[in-house]
């Protein structure tokens, strides 16, 4: 089977090669340029913006705002109270800063008052309250008493201010 492989191979071989003289000469092959589609047109471009390469490369910009307790109200009457008892109320705010709000002392400008502080940082846009607590023994008359809020961040101390009138007691 290899034999008769071979014999066709060499019998194609030789009718296919002509004799040198036998070939005419055939005119040279004719390049044709290949033609390429033309490429689209481009959109126009867009306008310019100009960029501040001087800001920090950063999504959102923090709200770099210094914390700050905005209060309902700086003062409260109590009015007429009797003399001896004691007197509390709520004095509520909202940190308007943007950054935590963090009370660091109440002080009151006498021992008849005192102030309680929240221990906890108050986050940005959130709301809580200074309790203030008022004894009117040894008291009488009107009394004008304040206390003094210290946060961090802050140097000037803000005045929450308290007002009564102490009735005395009827002796019988």
């Amino acid at each position: 089977m290899r034999i008769l492989t071979v014999i066709i191979l060499f019998f194609f071989l030789v009718r296919c090669s002509a004799p040198p003289e036998a070939v005419e000469e055939q005119p040279a092959p004719v390049v044709v340029e290949k033609v390429v589609p033309a490429a689209p047109i481009p959109p126009p471009p867009s306008p310019v913006v100009e960029v501040d390469s001087s800001a920090p490369k950063r999504g959102k910009k923090p709200n770099l705002q210094p914390a700050f307790p905005q209060f309902d109200s700086l003062a409260h009457d109590f009015g007429a109270i009797l003399q001896d008892s004691v007197v509390q109320y709520r004095f509520h705010f909202e940190n308007t800063g943007g950054r935590p709000l963090e009370i660091e002392s109440v002080q009151g400008s006498c021992g008849c008052i005192q102030g309680s502080q929240p221990f906890l940082p108050i986050g940005p846009g959130e709301k809580s309250y200074i309790d203030v607590r008022f004894d009117s023994r040894g008291r009488q008359g009107a009394e004008y008493k304040y206390l003094l809020v210290n946060w961090k961040g802050n140097e000037e101390p803000l005045k929450l201010e308290v007002r009564a009138k102490v009735l005395l007691k009827d002796k019988k």
